[in-house]
Order: structure tokens, then sequence, then C-alpha cells
């Protein structure tokens, strides 16, 4: 952070640039580094706003990987509905979230990669896009979906994905339900450590705030005062 108080400026030209310098003639090793390269780039600009910039970069990651295989070819195009939905490409968005789901179907009637873009990550990938094009309804149920298809052990994605969950209730008056979401996500918070989460977890109490009348509400809001008070455990999940 500078002295004026701005974000620095994401580094991210020097990614794009490589991949489009060295074109088809590249080493596919190195284009495969940069296409990871440009797939980090394109989480962290999306998370800070920069909707033309992730666009760009989930473009140039998926020209980085021309011989990708079905779960990378999903992963790839799901970056790339999620930036398209972003930037108002409705039609963009919707061709390649179709592409990510095709994708996904290929990668698994051959065999399960635990550990990697899995049907829970396709999920949110179509949540957000439906979200981004206007269709909260449909945002709503790819997230449950997304819940729904997770692995149990991957504690941080559930606090991420359920507190947005229940944000995404609330803004259409699921009051009630996002409060059930939350003390879900309240069961794991303590276990994890993720500067991610705590936005989650910031953005619920947030959120809570004018309707502690309610009294699930309240329950909750309660609830997260005292885990926000209490000693967290030296030993979580990372």
């Amino acid at each position: 952070m500078g002295e004026t108080g701005e974000s620095p400026p994401v580094p991210v030209d020097g990614v794009t640039g490589l991949i489009e310098l060295g074109g088809a003639d590249m080493d596919p090793s190195r284009r495969a580094v940069l296409g990871a390269a440009g797939l980090f780039s394109v989480a962290l600009t999306m998370d800070l706003g920069h909707g033309p910039l992730s666009l760009r970069l989930a473009d140039s990651a998926s020209a980085a990987s021309p011989e990708a295989g079905p779960r990378m070819t999903a992963f790839l195009s799901g970056q790339q509905a999620h930036a398209a939905a972003r930037t108002g490409h409705r039609a963009t968005a919707l061709t390649k979230i179709r592409e990510a789901e095709i994708a996904m179907e290929k990668a698994e009637s051959k065999a399960k990669a635990f550990g990697s873009y899995d049907p829970s990550s396709l999920a949110y990938h179509v949540a957000q896009v439906r979200y981004a094009l206007g269709d909260k309804e449909a945002a709503i149920e790819a997230l449950e979906e997304s819940d729904r298809t997770r692995y149990s052990i991957y504690r941080r994605g559930r606090v991420r994905h359920l507190g947005l969950l229940a944000e995404r209730k609330l803004e259409i008056g699921r009051l009630d339900e996002a409060c059930a979401d939350w003390h879900r996500v309240l069961d794991d918070f303590p276990h994890v450590q993720s500067g991610r989460c705590d936005d989650r977890f910031r953005a619920m109490v947030a959120a809570l705030r004018p309707y502690v009348k309610n009294t699930r509400a309240r329950e909750v809001y309660d609830r997260a005062r005292a885990i926000a008070a209490s000693p967290r455990p030296s030993s979580r999940d990372v």
C-alpha cells in the first residue's frame, strides 16, 4: 500500500503479454506455467472487482492451454464464463458455462480427480454467472448444488460459499434460511485460517446487524460475536 492509500496495480500484464508473444511456438511446459499464473490472476482480479481485466486474463489462460484435458477445460471455461458475466457479455457467459458443463461431464465419466476442479466448483461458477446475469433464484439453486456436492474436508470453501449463499438468500428476503446457513458457517469458521473466510465472517455480522430484533438473526449474531471474542485455536485448516 503506497502513501496515497490506493492498492497497487495488479502485476498481470507480463503474464498475458508473454502468452501473446509466445503464441503457438512457446514451449508447452512454459505455456502451462503461464496459464497457471493467469488462472491465479483471474481469481485475484475477480475478487478485486476488475471485471474486464479478469476476462482478458481468463481468455489468455485458456489460450495458454490448447491441449488441456476435459477437467482443466471445464475450469478454464468456468473462469471465462464468470468473467464474461461480470462484464455484461451474456451470450459469451452462457456459451462458456455450457462448454464447462459438457467438459465436466466428460471428465466425470472417466475418473474422479480428488482435489481438482470438480462438480462443486463448476456449480459455484454457474451460480456466479447466473447472479451476474440477474437470475438470483437460479444462482441460489446453483450454490446449494455446490454445497451438496462439495467434499466434506473442504472447510474453507464451505465457509466462503455458504456465507455467500446466505447473503444471496438474505437479498431476496429468505432470512430464516440465511440464518440456518450462517449457523453452518459458524460451525466451521473457528477451525479455518483464511483472509477470505474472515471477509465472509465480517460480511455476515454486518448483514445481520439490521435484523437483530429477529430471534433467529439475533441467535446467529450473538454466536458470531462470541466467536469473534474467543481465542482462535492454534491448529486450524490452512
